[in-house]
């Protein structure tokens, strides 16, 4: 059975994928694609028919189980595209589409299998505050590894280990430390790395006040290292998710900000959330959506009478409350 919509398209078996994307090209389109891979990233690039021109490219990352890895299919206007979080020595299909505003052109599309790790890598995925999974290459006639943190309360104890992959269940939150796999006998360092873990969500985040088109939030921040946060605001009505803001710990008072550029009379959800700023080899890391804390609130009407959500709510029963009293 054939998908009826090109969104519904990657839900379908990769060959039925692949004849559908012939199906509806218009016949120039994707020449060549281009990958330069390592144990956790594809890089790609491709080249379009000479003469041809196109507004934008749909890229999707296809798995061996013939479904897409998270986050795909995307869309882009440029000709590279880097993709992430990947597993070493898997195999994945790369699917690009051309577009303009008259449908698709040929797609094309690329097999491609991650590097291994290298001997003596450790490869760390899947990092948050309180967990990470580890991998390294297997070493000959070595059955049976540990590991050891710096500093030693950094991760909790893993016992015996018994392939060359392990989760961690991290200690120390916003923590740089060293982690070495050793095994054999004589025991001998198989592969080492540093690890930073992910900060911890503030917690107990409140909305002071809000006016027409702003809103002040106050939060307890993480007792853990961290360097910044982030403020999430979402328009309930529309589901529109309102740009990021950003606050390094040194530009917030007293665990204060007023988010500005809000709709009168709009009730709104607030998030906020702890990042550890990208440092050395270490990028950005945010604190986990699902632990961040949420308030929700109502902005003012043009009047500037702004109450909360819950109060607005309530407010709208009391006519109907007295109506029962007085019956």
């Amino acid at each position: 059975m054939f998908c009826s919509t090109i969104s519904r398209l990657f839900l379908c078996p990769l060959a039925t994928v692949l004849i559908l994307y012939a199906a509806i090209s218009h016949g120039s389109g994707i020449e060549s694609i281009t990958v330069q891979n390592s144990p956790s990233y594809i890089n790609i690039s491709w080249a379009t028919a000479a003469g041809s021109s196109w507004d934008y490219y749909t890229v999707d990352v296809i798995k061996s189980s013939q479904r897409s890895v998270g986050g795909y299919p995307t869309n882009t206007i440029d000709t590279t595209h880097l993709i992430t979080g990947l597993r070493p020595e898997e195999q994945y299909t790369i699917v690009v589409i051309p577009w303009t505003t008259e449908g698709a052109g040929r797609s094309l599309n690329k097999t491609v299998t991650t590097e291994a790790i290298a001997e003596g890598d450790i490869f760390v995925s899947d990092v948050t505050s309180s967990s990470a999974f580890i991998q390294w290459k297997p070493v000959a006639g070595v059955f049976f590894y540990d590991i050891e943190a710096e500093p030693s309360d950094a991760i909790e104890n893993t016992g015996g280990i018994f392939e060359a992959e392990v989760g961690l269940t991290i200690l120390l939150p916003g923590t740089v430390f060293n982690a070495t796999i050793r095994g054999g006998s004589p025991v001998m360092d198989v592969a080492s790395t540093q690890i930073r873990s992910a900060p911890e969500s503030p917690v107990n985040v409140s909305l002071k006040q809000t006016g027409t088109t702003e809103a002040t939030l106050s939060w307890t921040p993480p007792t853990s290292p961290h360097d910044a946060y982030e403020f999430y605001v979402i328009n309930n009505s529309t589901n529109e998710r309102l740009p990021t803001t950003t606050k390094q710990r040194g530009d917030v008072s007293d665990n204060e900000v007023t988010l500005t550029g809000l709709s009168p009379a709009t009730n709104y959800s607030f998030g906020v959330g702890s990042v550890m700023n990208a440092m050395d080899s270490f990028g950005l890391q945010r604190s986990g959506q699902d632990d961040n804390p949420t308030v929700y609130g109502r902005t003012g009407d043009d009047t500037g009478n702004a109450v909360s959500s819950t109060l607005h709510d309530t407010l709208l029963l009391i006519p109907a409350l007295l109506a029962v009293f007085l019956v």
